[in-house]
């Protein structure tokens, strides 16, 4: 039922894994898989890989009970599957975890019909290279706990632009009010930030002991490192509600982040919702916030 490969040397791809049916644990972490052979002269170096980046690694299908799916540091350089059937994220009552990770030359998207996999707790595309829009679906996943789609580590000698996902942040990511770790940072995300993310309850915990999962720390949001445009703190206004992180943490990662701003447009006086135009939705916004002022600060008060 379970099935580890960590740190070992096999080979070779991973289409058989569907005609494995009682499995339901899959964890794969450093070794060559995606590579035709291993080099037995040179330990931990994997021969000549076995897909190009315009093929599909397997067919999406995953055995009915596997709940725990792991794919890290291995060799793969074809495209993850268009479409993904992960039976357990419907059914399972355990935390079903799709978890891809340090597959540097992996390409594609994310799947289209993610937002299927209901059941889903962990949801990991981190340092690919992959790219492409963040799915719209992807706000039906509502039983998530923790959503990284960072690549703080994909400087790599591909030979390929490597931009890791772009277009806007989806708003249905507001959805998602048991998500308790965010991480969408080094990427090329761009547009406003939802004003759906107050949605979440992301506050930082100082808890001695805080929930984690493989090493990561509860309460976490990381924008940092995309091409999102300010006021940072119009579109998070829940920000000012929080003791930590502050604006400078999720959007610059404290020291040494940015934000390319650079096709943002330029912001007029009197546009208060950043459309680049003023209009008459500028003004019922300017009257609900003297409303807004005038019930909490009473003349005479």
């Amino acid at each position: 039922k379970e099935l580890y490969l960590d740190q070992n040397m096999f080979y070779g791809g991973i289409e058989w894994i569907n005609d494995l049916s009682s499995l339901e644990v899959f964890d794969a972490y450093l070794g060559c898989l995606g590579s035709a052979t291993q080099n037995p002269l040179e330990p931990w170096a994997c021969g000549n890989p076995i897909h190009n980046h315009s093929e599909e690694i397997w067919n999406g299908e995953l055995p009915p009970n596997l709940w725990f799916f792991k794919l890290a540091a291995q060799r793969f350089h074809g495209k993850f599957p268009e479409n993904i059937n992960m039976p357990a994220a419907a059914t399972s009552e355990n935390d079903v975890r799709l978890h891809i990770e340090d597959e540097y030359w992996l390409t594609g998207t994310i799947p289209e019909n993610i937002g299927d996999l209901t059941n889903l707790w962990v949801l990991y595309f981190k340092n690919t290279s992959m790219g492409g829009r963040i799915p719209e679906s992807i706000g039906n996943l509502t039983n998530l706990f923790a959503l990284d789609l960072a690549n703080p580590d994909i400087v790599i000698p591909t030979g390929r632009p490597d931009e890791g996902f772009t277009g806007e942040i989806p708003p249905s990511i507001g959805n998602l009010t048991n998500l308790k770790y965010l991480r969408l940072h080094d990427n090329s995300l761009s547009g406003y930030i939802p004003e759906t993310l107050c949605n979440l309850t992301l506050t930082y915990t100082y808890s001695p002991d805080p929930i984690d999962i493989d090493g990561m720390s509860y309460g976490q949001l990381k924008l940092h490192n995309n091409r999102l445009c300010p006021p940072y703190d119009f579109y998070l206004p829940c920000i000012t509600e929080l003791l930590f992180p502050t604006v400078d943490d999720i959007m610059y990662g404290g020291e040494g982040g940015v934000q390319d701003t650079s096709m943002c447009s330029t912001y007029q006086l009197g546009d208060l919702n950043y459309d680049n135009e003023i209009n008459v939705v500028d003004a019922l916004l300017l009257i609900n916030l003297l409303l807004d002022y005038f019930i909490t600060f009473p003349p005479g008060e």
